[in-house]
């Protein structure tokens, strides 16, 4: 069976779920069908088994759910550093919702292992001028370099990204993405360092800031 036939077949009694979905992804570019996480999931990972290059090469963007499981794979396949980050690049021009970028938050040992090849990696999007490649750098950020080591150069790219968002006084849909990645970071740094965190919320945009403050007390850790 084809995957758009398969996802059909599974959308098949889901009308509330797709029109829940399509509120909450918020992405008019994408067609939604219905789909839940957990099948999108099942089916990426059996697509990683077998042709995933054909399946990215013959995909339909438009339809959110083909869109998520091609931004699921990079959790499936087995992929050194090049490969991985030239997955990424081949992925993150499709990328038009929060829900894309954050599926592309995947820690991992080469990463850590490799911080300063990584960190050149992940600054090509930390500092693109498109605000959901932002997002996808800071998930790489989350997901792999909020450790000791790591955190004041993670708190720097931060305020940098913030700066040039208040200088740029963007107030598009996607400046709120970005705005809330930031926060979502802050807040989880703060599990471990709030002091350091409360020490440059004076400094960040104001929303930035109430995201911020408002993620840290919806947190039970801090």
């Amino acid at each position: 069976m084809k995957i758009m036939e398969r996802l059909n077949k599974l959308a098949k009694g889901n009308a509330e779920y797709r029109k829940f979905n399509a509120r909450i992804i918020n992405d008019a570019t994408v067609k939604y069908i219905g789909v839940r996480t957990p099948d999108l999931k099942k089916i990426a990972r059996e697509i990683a088994q077998a042709d995933w290059q054909e399946f990215l090469k013959n995909n339909n963007w438009h339809i959110y759910e083909m869109k998520a499981v091609a931004f699921y794979l990079p959790q499936f396949l087995k992929l050194d550093f090049a490969e991985f980050f030239a997955l990424y690049a081949r992925l993150s021009p499709y990328a038009s919702s929060w829900a894309n970028c954050d599926c592309l938050g995947i820690k991992k040992d080469f990463i850590r292992q490799n911080p300063v090849q990584s960190w050149r990696k992940i600054a090509e999007y930390l500092n693109s001028g498109n605000g959901w490649a932002v997002r996808i750098g800071l998930n790489l950020v989350f997901a792999n370099f909020l450790d000791a080591e790591n955190i004041d150069r993670t708190l720097a790219e931060i305020k940098k990204i913030d700066s040039r968002y208040h200088a740029e006084a963007q107030r598009g849909t996607l400046d709120y993405y970005v705005k809330m990645m930031l926060a979502w970071t802050l807040a989880e740094v703060a599990v471990k360092q709030r002091v350091k965190v409360e020490n440059i919320l004076p400094k960040l945009d104001r929303e930035t800031a109430k995201y911020t403050k408002q993620k840290m007390r919806d947190s039970r850790r801090i």
